[in-house]
């Protein structure tokens, strides 16, 4: 597991608007879910034209956002 998540880490390094946690890679610019089991779907999905459009419209307050709706998904998955 350990392995996973440096390699998925790695990737994304260079990305703030991903977050990967609990064996989950959340998109805060989209918010939702990636699949995180290759380098492709990654690439793939911060490549899209919904990302790219979605990335320019963010200000300080949809980051607010998006850091509490990983709050709330943090803290569901710790309460199972």
């Amino acid at each position: 597991m350990l392995k996973v998540r440096s390699t998925v880490d790695k990737w994304i390094k260079s990305h703030p608007d991903l977050k990967y946690a609990n064996k989950t890679l959340f998109c805060l610019a989209c918010v939702k879910t990636i699949s995180s089991d290759k380098k492709f779907n990654i690439t793939q999905h911060i490549n899209t034209s919904r990302h790219q459009e979605t990335l320019k419209k963010l200000d300080s307050r949809g980051q607010y956002i998006a850091n509490l709706i990983i709050g709330v998904l943090n803290e569901k998955t710790l309460s199972k």
